[in-house]
């Protein structure tokens, strides 16, 4: 039975790299438009980038537990709690990124998300709003002074 999944799990790492191939040859066809230091292929090549990383661990994951399952042993049980955490924040992230904006959201949903990741024992909330604080004000000023996007500010709204 673990041979039959792993097999499955090798067939969609495959699928999805056959698919980040295919869309990665129609990107040339995209007529360009440059509104800023980006044209319009750019989000697409950033996809394909991600869909050909993502099959490729996909493919190296199933072919390490078909190693595994050859030799005997078996992995260790899953933490579905990380899981069902992450898609609750996830979540509210989305629902409180209009309301109160990116800076906030973002903070808050990443110090949650490093404290829900981290192994207990080991946490360091001081270090995780730290890097909050950095990545989002970092990521903000990006969108707004580099791609000259904008990103909700919420209840910080004539304030930034």
């Amino acid at each position: 039975m673990k041979v039959k999944k792993n097999m499955g799990d090798l067939f969609a790492g495959v699928f999805f790299l056959v698919i980040a191939v295919v869309y990665a040859s129609q990107i040339p066809r995209i007529k360009l438009t440059k509104i800023s230091l980006i044209n319009s292929a750019f989000f697409p090549k950033i996809c394909v980038t991600g869909l050909i990383i993502l099959s490729f661990c996909q493919i190296y994951q199933a072919l390490k537990k078909m190693k595994l399952a050859e030799n005997g042993k078996t992995e260790e049980r899953k933490d579905y709690r990380c899981v069902i955490m992450t898609f609750a924040l996830s979540l509210i992230y989305v629902m409180l990124l209009e309301p109160v904006g990116f800076l906030i959201s973002s903070i808050l949903y990443m110090t949650a998300q490093m404290a829900v990741l981290c192994p207990q024992g080991e946490q360091k909330p001081v270090l995780y709003v730290v890097i909050s604080i950095a990545a989002s004000a970092i990521i903000y000023f990006l969108f707004r002074n580099g791609l000259h996007l904008m990103l909700p500010s919420g209840i910080l709204t004539g304030i930034l």
